[in-house]
């Protein structure tokens, strides 16, 4: 594993101190995740308790943010900050890890083509491209995006009447069984807090 500098963030925390800002947190964004000789430096010289520094390394999606801040038990430390701990439940993030998981193990793919004056550029779709991959994660599709311009592109012969009957099915047929799985879900959790 590579060294990470720890001068930046230093140099950072320094800056806000001089604007009477005092962290009680750091959360360190980096590619990998930080050895613990490089926390106890950064504490040391941010003057930041090793446990309240957070890291937030490279994940395949990131639906693992939470499950990774649970793992360093951010909940607590926050809570211990605020002086709530005594209040405090566990996190259940049950259906947050069965979403991370269902989001590593897409499998069918679903090919979507996005139109327009700007799809060239990164950020002109951002929020759409988001919302339909949240919708991808919600039918279990993987969704290859298509960037396309107008009139660029022949159109493809659209789905036979056969093909939009058998597809249809098959998007009700996993709806239903969604709808079942959640209320089986939710019967759980009623039984669990009676």
């Amino acid at each position: 594993m590579k060294k990470l500098k720890t001068k930046p963030t230093h140099h950072s925390v320094r800056e806000l101190r001089a604007l009477g800002l005092t962290p009680h947190f750091l959360a360190c964004r980096s590619a990998q995740p930080l050895l613990e000789n490089t926390k106890q430096k950064l504490s040391q010289f941010c003057h930041v308790p090793a446990a309240n520094i957070l890291n937030i390394h490279d994940v395949p999606n990131i639906c693992h943010v939470p499950l990774l801040l649970r793992n360093q038990n951010a909940h607590e430390a926050i809570l211990k900050q605020l002086a709530l701990l005594r209040v405090a439940r566990p996190p259940n993030l049950q259906e947050w890890t069965n979403r991370a998981e269902t989001f590593d193990n897409l499998t069918n793919s679903v090919k979507i083509a996005m139109v327009g004056k700007y799809v060239g550029l990164t950020d002109s779709y951002f929020s759409v491209v988001k919302a339909l991959l949240h919708a991808c994660i919600a039918y279990i599709d993987q969704m290859p995006l298509v960037s396309a311009k107008s009139k660029s592109e022949p159109s493809k012969p659209s789905l036979t009447s056969e093909e939009r009957k058998s597809k249809a099915q098959e998007l009700k047929e996993r709806a239903s069984k969604k709808k079942e799985e959640e209320e089986k879900r939710m019967e759980r959790e009623r039984e669990k807090n009676v």
